[in-house]
């Protein structure tokens, strides 16, 4: 076995040196790169197949190359994600360093450098701040939504708090759709794949009158499901869902802008819920779960199911009104308003077997409003400004109803019992106010410092019972028996941030940041506990960004420490959900991204990350296992936090009268992963290989394009998320699957 982990130790308590190393190394490297070709990066004359483009991003909220801004930021392009079939956030995450997005029952996982959403109770809030147009999505399974007329998808890695805010203690992920412009266009595609996949995507955009111009978008999917129910015979993991996005752009003049956005997503399908995994073999002496005991059967294929559902539906919609006013050459004034409301139910089981022990329907709703005001105020060469404030309300609403077979808490039936269940809402307000100057201290020198003052004050009215003198019905009233409950808490946190920034040559570009970031605190719907506290990240992080080689080579590096404290871990105890704080834990790490064009049309990426992501101080009690007491977890590995994952891609292109050709493979290797903080084998997957192959055709014209692709090639079988579920189920091991092999060809023309 390869002595992977004395080797990164040495590396990381060298990081000073390391770091130096990267530096001098870098900067000699450019020189000597510099002096072996001359200038074709100076004078202009850049060919599009042997050079590399510049990419341009809006990760701090204005436009910047991304070669000289002091972030750790992945931008993918439209091109990339379509050649790709990268059609969602869960099929980008291994192509992004430190990226690692699952699912369990019907939320979405995203975490980044180990740090993410891993709440098992519905009404959590996330630690990576999504955006789509600029609009903060409050809610996970607003990652469940489809790619579709993107422009491109910038990943933010670490705390944003200064100019993203709540929720961003991870980092941001910004969706940028296209905009409406004045000339007549737009595409259509049409897929078709296994497991009888029909997709379709188009737009179409154009000016409506001298000012106003708009450009609407559509996308649908519908595909058979990976799986069945071994009793009832319907498909399960399969999917269907419908998309559409209206987008006007109306510019009276040179000095105005203002855009307006109206969104909507529905999907109704046999999705998410959990599925057995395995039994709980960890356990002293070893339990095997209730329904096996019992002589009833779970499903030996893990996209199989069994029992109730399971049944997934989500509904969102959402506006927004961006207005840009440019005062003068130096001053903008921007306002971005919105409104957004989801609603999301997944009907399943908690033991997926055949004895149906159980029914599960968690539910969830949610109307959120926010409103922001920036200022961007440039001071001649010296220095630019930006500068604002940002409210934020939202009512969120969650349920978790769980009828239990009497058999499983000592009455000698199969008959569902009311048993448990937690119903509760929390109102948010959220207030903000930040500013980021940016020093141009020299032509090579530049120095960031910003902050930001926020503050949040939630409200929960929750409550919970457990009933085994009722038979189970739908229409049966809520009696909260173990209790209910009304709490206020607030919090306010300021997050600086400071970056120097410097040019070492034109094409070699480095920074070194300390910033930080805060989740607020609050309540566990139905856990009936004090609120757990806010939890905050330290940062320390420095980067280098380079173009070698007449920009034939890309070679993004950074390395990172986090000081995290207060984690917010999740807890199943009995059947209810609790939130704890562990007290502290640290998180470092070095990626890297590596973009070459060696010769004409052949097109080489490299993607790798080291991760050591630990808690420190934590001690708790597994419920599974309470006969050890507390447990010392420090040392153990957060969730959700591989310590290694390598990514790569070759692609070339052919040339032939018809048009071009382009085949791609990428492989993907993805070190163990743990889904539990107390890093049990049972609860993990271990470290895999995921190899996808595409080829694609562009004609002459470049109307038309053919994209064929075959994802995970070997055909895998791997998790993507799971959990131990209830004593009264005796510990089974629940979770997801990741897809199996999948293959289709996507048609498009472009007008």
């Amino acid at each position: 076995m390869w002595r992977r982990s004395s080797l990164a130790a040495t590396i990381w308590l060298n990081v000073p040196r390391f770091v130096v190393v990267i530096f001098t190394a870098c900067a000699l490297f450019v020189r000597l790169a510099s002096a072996q070709s001359v200038g074709t990066a100076d004078n202009g004359q850049i060919e599009s197949r042997t050079t590399l483009d510049e990419v341009v991003v809006t990760a701090e909220r204005k436009q910047s190359n991304l070669q000289q801004t002091p972030l750790s930021v992945s931008a993918i392009s439209s091109d990339a994600l379509r050649s790709q079939q990268q059609t969602n956030l869960e099929s980008l995450s291994q192509n992004v360093p430190n990226l690692d997005i699952g699912r369990n029952a019907g939320d979405a996982h995203v975490f980044i450098r180990g740090v993410g959403y891993d709440q098992i109770s519905p009404g959590g809030e996330t630690r990576v701040a999504l955006y789509t147009d600029g609009m903060y999505e409050s809610r996970s399974q607003a990652a469940f939504v489809g790619f579709y007329d993107v422009d491109r998808v910038e990943v933010l890695r670490g705390p944003q708090g200064t100019l993203y805010g709540r929720n961003a203690v991870a980092g941001a992920i910004n969706i940028i759709t296209r905009d409406p412009t004045q000339t007549v266009g737009g595409y259509f595609s049409g897929t078709a794949g296994s497991y009888g996949l029909v997709g379709s995507e188009g737009a179409i955009g154009g000016p409506l009158t001298d000012d106003l111009s708009g450009r609407v978008a559509f996308h649908t999917v519908d595909r058979q499901g990976y799986g069945v129910n071994i009793q009832t015979g319907e498909q399960v993991d399969d999917e269907h869902t419908r998309s559409v996005r209206a987008k006007f752009k109306y510019e009276p003049s040179s000095s105005l802008t203002v855009r307006l956005n109206w969104d909507l997503t529905k999907e109704n399908d046999h999705n998410g819920g959990y599925r057995y995994i395995t039994s709980a073999s960890y356990i002293v002496p070893p339990t095997v779960p209730l329904a096996q005991s019992l002589g009833y059967i779970s499903p030996s294929k893990p996209h199989d199911a069994a029992g109730f559902g399971p049944m997934f539906r989500l509904d969102t919609y959402g506006v927004s009104a961006q207005v840009d006013w440019r005062l003068n050459d130096a001053t903008k004034l921007t306002s971005l308003t919105g409104y957004r409301h989801l609603t999301s139910s997944t009907d399943s089981t908690n033991d997926d077997s055949t004895a149906g022990l159980s029914k599960q329907f968690l539910n969830e709703r949610s109307s959120q409003f926010s409103q922001e005001l920036r200022l961007s105020q440039t001071f001649g060469t010296f220095a630019d400004l930006l500068a604002g404030g940002y409210y934020f309300r939202e009512n969120n609403f969650a349920s978790n109803k769980v009828p239990i077979a009497g058999v499983a808490f000592g009455i000698p039936t199969l008959d569902l019992y009311q048993a448990y269940q937690a119903v509760g809402s929390v109102l948010t307000k959220a207030y903000a106010g930040f500013a980021q100057v940016n020093f141009h201290l020299t032509d090579q020198a530049g120095l960031t410092i910003g902050g930001r003052y926020s503050h949040e004050e939630k409200s929960v009215a929750e409550g919970a019972q457990f009933d085994t003198t009722r038979l189970y019905n739908p229409t049966n009233a809520f009696i909260p028996n173990i209790g209910s409950d009304q709490q206020t808490e607030s919090e306010s946190s300021t997050n600086p941030v400071f970056t120097l920034d410097y040019k070492f040559t034109k094409h070699l570009y480095g920074y070194a940041t300390y910033s930080t970031g805060f989740k607020s605190g609050g309540f566990n719907i139905g856990g009936l506990q004090p609120p757990f506290k806010a939890e905050k990240i330290t940062n320390h992080e420095i980067g280098l960004k380079s173009d070698l080689f007449d920009r034939k080579l890309r070679l993004n590096v950074s390395a990172f420490y986090y000081d995290y404290k207060n984690l917010q871990v999740n807890i199943t105890e009995g059947l209810n959900l609790v939130t704890r704080n562990a007290a502290s834990s640290r998180v470092k790490g070095l990626e890297a991204e590596l973009t070459a064009v060696p010769v004409e049309d052949l097109r080489l990426t490299l993607s790798a990350s080291y991760l050591d992501a630990k808690y420190l101080d934590f001690k708790t009690a597994d419920p599974s296992r309470l006969y050890l007491g507390p447990l010392n977890l420090a040392g153990n590995r957060l969730d959700y936090a591989p310590k290694y994952k390598i990514d790569g891609l070759v692609g070339y292109t052919f040339h032939a009268p018809i048009g071009a050709i382009t085949p791609q493979l990428n492989v993907t290797w993805t070190d163990t992963v743990y889904f539990s903080q107390f890093n049990l084998p049972q609860v993990s997957q271990p470290a895999w290989t995921n190899v996808n192959a595409y080829v694609n055709y562009v004609a002459q014209n470049s109307r038309w394009s053919v994209n064929g692709y075959v994802k995970n090639l070997t055909n895998k079988t791997y998790v993507v998320g799971d959990t131990v579920a209830s004593s009264l189920f005796g510990y089974p091991v629940v979770g997801q699957a990741g897809p199996p092999r999948t293959y289709g060809v996507q048609v498009t023309k472009t007008f």
